[in-house]
């Protein structure tokens, strides 16, 4: 799954290859870092958004007949929505059982 997910072009992938090799963080350090690592996944997600937008419209408008680039593009957009969504699924997860734990 990895090798497919950084296989899409164009991507920012580079979150989850760094995230495998910062295991010694601090709980500030890995905070930030997970921040960081969300907002960059927003952000490639907004851009995505943005690419399938304007490539729907020049084949709307026939500016652009080439229906095999807009379809790559929104499956794209829609694995990457995909895994930003397991992520935070994931991020929410680790904050419930933080939550409950008895001390």
């Amino acid at each position: 799954m990895m090798t497919s997910i950084q296989s899409l072009n164009g991507m920012n992938t580079n979150i989850v290859t760094e995230s495998n090799h910062n295991t010694g963080l601090t709980g500030d350090e890995s905070f930030k870092y997970a921040l960081d690592a969300a907002k960059g996944l927003i952000e490639s997600n907004v851009a995505s958004e943005i690419e399938v937008s304007q490539k729907t419209l020049d084949f709307m408008t026939g500016a652009n007949d080439n229906i095999v680039d807009l379809m790559v593009a929104q499956e794209k957009s829609s694995i990457l929505l995909q895994y930003t969504l397991q992520v935070r699924n994931g991020l929410l997860s680790a904050y419930k059982e933080i939550i409950n734990l008895s001390i």
